[in-house]
């Protein structure tokens, strides 16, 4: 797996040793993609979180060009069937990540320890919009291996 010690550069040399990051299984749901055979829109994969300020912006963003289902922690059942759309499927539960990692182009998330190394773990590239602090590390640290872009509000 991906290794994102995002304290590396703070620890004294031999000082710890880094076990990995957390492994999520087939917990969730099956995502339900929407068509993108018949329009030919990639496939991306979201994890964010409802309290994030520009929310609507990203997904309107998202439904303009791809096929995307995205699952938005702490989201009401009302804004969940509002912001739906025919090339955004918003999930009501969290999905099944391992599943997601074989099916999507790509993943948008805030960077957090688990989810993203997952994604780059299986090829996938990330588009990373961290909330706080280790997020933002993370991002930097994903951002300088090239292996995902981090877009900071």
């Amino acid at each position: 797996m991906l290794a994102l010690d995002c304290y590396a550069e703070l620890r004294p040399p031999n000082s710890a040793t880094y076990i990995g990051n957390e492994r999520f299984g087939a917990a969730g749901i099956a995502p339900v993609w929407p068509d993108s055979a018949a329009t030919g829109r990639k496939k991306i994969a979201a994890y964010l979180k409802a309290d994030y300020r520009p929310l609507e912006s990203v997904l309107r963003a998202l439904d303009a060009q791809y096929a995307t289902v995205p699952y938005v922690t702490q989201l009401d059942e009302s804004k969940r069937q509002r912001l739906q759309t025919d090339h955004l499927r918003l999930s009501p539960a969290p999905l099944d990540m391992m599943q997601l990692t074989q099916e999507c182009d790509a993943l948008i998330c805030h960077a957090g320890a688990g989810t993203a190394p997952l994604f780059l773990e299986a090829g996938k590239p990330v588009v990373l919009l961290p909330q706080q602090a280790e997020q933002r590390v993370n991002a930097d640290r994903i951002e300088a291996m090239g292996v995902g872009v981090s877009i900071d509000r």
